[in-house]
Formats: C-alpha cells, sequence, structure tokens
C-alpha cells in the first residue's frame, strides 16, 4: 500500500533532525493508539524546521504524504508535511502554605497555558506574615513574590509564607543596655522586659 493521504494524530515521539534538508523524523498516534513514524517530515506548509525543538510531544497535528507499509507497520515517506498544529496546554496548579498567611494573584483561568506562554504570579502576604518562596515538590524555585516561568508543562507551584517575627523597637535604644531585653507576648501584645522594666512594641513603659 502507498498513497497520499491525511493523518490526524498527537506527536507521540520526536526522533531527530535533518540539518540537510531543515526535516525531522517523529512518531504520531491516533485516538486507537496506532503509531505512525513521519520519516524526514517538513513543517507547515512545506516549510523547513529549523531544529529538533520546533516539534513539541504532545501537540495535534494533521500530517499529509505519502503512507507506505514498511514490514508490518505504516510510515509516511520523506517529503510529507503538517497541515495543521496545535501546541499542547498545561496545567498550572497553584496553592499556599497557610491560606491565612497569604494568597496568590495571575493565574489563568482554570491554570490553562499554551506551551511556552509566559506565566507572571505574584505571592501576596497578608498583614503579619512574609514571602518566603515558591517551591515545587519540596524544592524552591524562586524567592522572588513576583514569580515569572516558561510554562513547558503541568505543574504544581506552592507559595510559602511564615509569620513575620517582631523587632525590638528603637525606641528601646537609649534605655539602659546593659541587660539585653527580653521578648514576651502577653495578652496578645508584643512586651520588652529589660532592667525588670516592661515595654510595649512602641517603647512605652506598661503599668
Amino acid at each position: 500500500l502507498t498513497k497520499q493521504v491525511y493523518v490526524k494524530g498527537e506527536i507521540s515521539e520526536v526522533e531527530s533532525f535533518n540539518d540537510n534538508y531543515g526535516s525531522i523524523t517523529y512518531w504520531i498516534k491516533d485516538e486507537e493508539e496506532n503509531t505512525f513514524q513521519c520519516y524526514s517530515g517538513l513543517g507547515l506548509n512545506s516549510e523547513q524546521f529549523e531544529s529538533v525543538d520546533d516539534l513539541v510531544v504532545g501537540s495535534q497535528v494533521v500530517v499529509y504524504g505519502t503512507l507506505k507499509k514498511h514490514n508490518s507497520t505504516y510510515e509516511f515517506n520523506y517529503n510529507n508535511y503538517i497541515v495543521s498544529l496545535t501546541l499542547p496546554s498545561y496545567t498550572v496548579t497553584v496553592s499556599v502554605n497557610d491560606a491565612a498567611m497569604g494568597s496568590v494573584q495571575g493565574l489563568a483561568a482554570e491554570g490553562k497555558y499554551e506551551h511556552g506562554a509566559t506565566a507572571i504570579l505574584t505571592a501576596v502576604a497578608n498583614d503579619g506574615y512574609e514571602f518566603i518562596n515558591w517551591t515545587v515538590n519540596d524544592e524552591e524555585v524562586s524567592t522572588d513574590a513576583e514569580y515569572t516561568f516558561e510554562v513547558l508543562e503541568d505543574l504544581n507551584l506552592v507559595a510559602n509564607f511564615r509569620t513575620v517575627e517582631p523587632e525590638v523597637p528603637t525606641a528601646l535604644d537609649n534605655i539602659d543596655s546593659t541587660v539585653a531585653p527580653v521578648k514576651a507576648i502577653v495578652n496578645d501584645q508584643l512586651i520588652i522586659i529589660k532592667n525588670g522594666i516592661q515595654y510595649n512594641a512602641q517603647g512605652q513603659v506598661v503599668k
């Protein structure tokens, strides 16, 4: 069997690039999981490829060319080309380590992005908390609250926050420093004890 046909399918493997002809050998599969090799194929409207990265696994394509049977399988002969191509889309899922501490802004609708799209996410801390980092599978990927990245796969991102540790106010700097201050939380209020005297966070004596 040798005839020219259209075949619709999903790119399942990108095998090799031929820089002499600007062609790529790759595999596609149809809805019934039948696989076809597209030998030395060209791009849209028979245009040459520039590198093996021009084709992405998961893309939906319609290929036109000469289909022939090789051993027990079918394959497209050289000079086949792509008639239409739709890049795959991915889902970016975002969560926070504690919803009371902060939130995330900028996620696309339903977290859907086309291959190669740029995502810009912003971690926003609530009062009393601060942003730490972004992690994927517990591995840190960024410490910037505004995280910009290229979407090349499904991704599960976590924005991590923590409680802001209160600092000893500068108003206490003029108090006798021979004894280091001790911080304590009393009735949900920060109290600094220095030389036996209690001060609030503003450096005022607590009576």
